[in-house]
């Protein structure tokens, strides 16, 4: 039984990890629509589409976006890492336990902008 109120305690003070998750969605947005959506020089979908990103990966502190359409400019968008001020909430109510299973899982973060709209600006790229 006592282990059974250590548990539940501990899981109840994760604020972030009850509340978002380890990922986000981030909406991504362009007009002209069907632009390309290029992350880590992959196409990942087409816009409008929505993003499911972790909110943690070791080693990155941001991630870049790029959204191109053949006689457009592309467009880049820095996607930020940082501490989600959910988790200093959680440190009050759920001290070091909430804390530990927040950074455990990655839910202690949060990426901004949390969604990407872009005007795509017609032209073409010249390459050097």
């Amino acid at each position: 039984m006592r282990m059974l109120i250590l548990i539940s305690v501990m899981l109840l003070t994760s604020c972030a990890t009850i509340i978002h998750g380890p990922v986000q969605k981030i909406p991504v947005n362009s007009y002209p629509e069907n632009a390309d959506i290029i992350m880590n020089n992959k196409i990942i979908g087409k816009t409008p589409d929505i993003l499911v990103l972790k909110r943690y990966n070791e080693g990155e502190k941001q991630s870049i976006v790029k959204i191109e359409k053949l006689g457009y400019l592309p467009s880049v968008i820095i996607l930020m890492r940082q501490i989600d001020p959910i988790t200093f909430g959680n440190i009050l109510i759920g001290g070091i336990p909430g804390f530990f299973i927040d950074a455990v899982t990655g839910s202690l973060f949060m990426l901004s902008p949390n969604s990407i709209n872009v005007n795509l600006i017609p032209g073409e790229l010249i390459k050097k």
